[in-house]
């Protein structure tokens, strides 16, 4: 089955780069109308060059998933540029590392307000939009740290266990007005900015006992990305679906 989005227009957050960027991308060329939400308008206007150098329609629409106000702004802006909301692809996000003893109240604060709460401001306006025509795709971002305990993590691993629960209870919500919402559990894919946070040396490690035995990449998820947000998943919601080599359903193997 071929998949075309043509007629849909959708928006991601935290788009300006890493996975957001590929996911913006991947819709684009399935035919969607992209809109694309960060904080930095530099990187999200080289999102857009890499979708419209390629003949797609992609709007950049700067914003901070933290501000009521500025996501009241995007959602208004992608109307008016769309004619409708479609597909909503919460991927904005920040993973700071720390022992709980020593996370400050504003770095815990910040995780949750960015990672569950910006999920919540964008949903809701969102679905609203969506009401209209009577149909919807959210697509949340989460993570194997949502299932596994994980080292220094606490702040990041807790932002996205709820919003795995988060994510079941819109999608009850939502289905009546013919909204879908589920979400994507990416494991480890070395962008620059976990690069960044880590090292290439974890991204080795963390992903050396894994089934696949290598990290992923945003590609690796095309599939499930453009499924969910298409017609052909009318009857998949509530859904968390692992895109990550096997990490949170397999045990770590062994060297062969």
């Amino acid at each position: 089955m071929e998949i075309n989005l043509s007629s849909r227009v959708a928006l991601i957050t935290g788009a300006g780069s890493g996975i957001g960027r590929d996911f913006a991308r991947i819709l684009a060329e399935s035919g969607a109308s992209v809109a694309v939400m960060g904080r930095r308008a530099e990187q999200l206007a080289e999102t857009v060059v890499t979708i419209t150098d390629k003949g797609g329609r992609a709007l950049a629409v700067p914003g901070d998933v933290t501000s009521e106000e500025d996501v009241q702004r995007v959602m208004a802006e992608v109307r008016e540029w769309g004619g409708r909301l479609d597909i909503l692809v919460n991927n904005a996000g920040i993973y700071p590392s720390g022992s709980i003893s020593k996370m400050s109240d504003e770095t815990w604060a910040s995780t949750i307000d960015t990672n569950l709460t910006g999920v919540f401001r964008c949903s809701r306006h969102a679905a609203r939009l969506m009401s209209e025509h009577g149909y919807g795709r959210i697509i949340n971002v989460t993570s194997p740290s949502s299932l596994l305990g994980a080292l220094g993590q606490s702040a990041y691993a807790a932002s996205k266990a709820a919003l795995n629960s988060f994510t079941k209870s819109s999608a009850a919500e939502f289905g009546r007005r013919g909204i879908t919402v589920n979400a994507l559990l990416m494991g480890v894919v070395a962008t620059d900015s976990f690069v960044g946070e880590y090292s290439a040396t974890a991204v080795k490690a963390l992903t050396a006992g894994l089934p696949v035995r290598r990290a992923g990449t945003a590609d690796d998820a095309a599939g499930a990305l453009v499924l969910l947000a298409s017609e052909a998943s009318a009857y998949i919601t509530g859904v968390v679906l692992p895109v990550d080599g096997g990490m949170s359903n397999v045990m770590p193997t062994l060297p062969s």
